[in-house]
C-alpha cells in the first residue's frame, strides 16, 4: 500500500525476520507492516523463510506465514509461543521404531502376489524451470519431516510383514534428455518414469 507508513523493526525478532525477507524477496527495505505475499513471497520462499528463521532460533511453521503475513504479526506469534510454552523452542525429532499395520495393509501384504514393489502410483508434473534442484530437495525434506508416514519401510519375517519408520531421506535425481522432436522427448520421459517407478523397494 503506497499510503502505508513505513515502520522499522522494533526488536531483535523483527530485525531478524526483516533481514531474512529482504534477502529472499530481493527488496531493499521491509517494514513490519509489509505483507509477505504482496512483496512477492510464494510457497517455496515460505519454506526458506521458516528454515532460515529456525537456524536463528525462531521456531515457525509454514502455515504461520499464511495466517500471519506481516513481520509484526509473525514476531508477536513467536513471542506468544515462547511465553505460553517453552516446548515450541524444540522440534519433535523424527519418529522411529515399529508401527502396527492397519487391517487394509495386513490384507494387502498377505496376498502373496509377485512384484509387490510395483503396486505404486507415479505422476508427471510440470514446474517452473527457475525452481532449482536444491529448492526441491528442501521442499521434500520438509514434507518427509512433517509426514513421517512417507518414511515407512516394510520387512517380511517368518511369513509376517512388519512396518517401521525408516531413516531414508528423499533426494532429487536429474536427467538430461536429448531428443530430435517432442514425440521423442515424451518417449524418453516415459521410459525414465517407468524405470524410476520400477526401482521402488518397500524394504528400504
Amino acid at each position: 500500500d503506497p499510503n502505508q507508513t513505513y515502520r522499522a523493526p522494533r526488536n531483535e525478532a523483527e530485525q531478524a525476520l526483516a533481514a531474512i525477507w529482504q534477502e529472499l524477496l530481493g527488496v531493499e527495505q521491509v517494514g513490519i507492516d509489509d505483507n509477505f505475499f504482496e512483496l512477492g513471497g510464494d510457497s517455496i520462499i515460505t519454506i526458506q523463510v521458516v528454515s532460515r528463521a529456525r537456524k536463528q532460533g525462531y521456531i515457525l511453521q509454514v502455515s504461520d506465514l499464511f495466517s500471519s503475513q506481516t513481520i509484526a504479526q509473525l514476531a508477536a506469534l513467536i513471542t506468544s509461543q515462547q511465553t505460553n510454552d517453552n516446548k515450541t523452542q524444540t522440534e519433535q525429532g523424527l519418529l522411529s521404531g515399529p508401527v502396527r499395520l492397519l487391517p487394509i495393509q495386513q490384507w494387502f501384504l498377505g496376498q502373496d502376489q509377485g512384484g509387490i514393489n510395483h503396486y505404486n502410483q507415479d505422476v508427471l508434473l510440470q514446474i517452473d524451470k527457475s525452481i532449482t534442484g536444491e529448492e526441491l530437495n528442501t521442499v521434500l525434506r520438509f514434507l518427509v519431516a512433517h509426514h513421517d508416514g512417507l518414511r515407512m519401510r516394510y520387512q517380511q519375517s517368518e511369513n509376517q510383514w512388519l512396518q517401521e519408520y525408516g531413516s531414508c531421506q528423499p533426494s532429487i535425481q536429474l536427467y538430461e534428455i536429448e531428443a530430435a522432436d517432442e514425440q521423442s522427448a515424451a518417449a524418453a520421459i516415459n521410459n525414465i518414469g517407468t524405470s524410476v517407478q520400477q526401482s521402488l523397494d518397500i524394504t528400504s
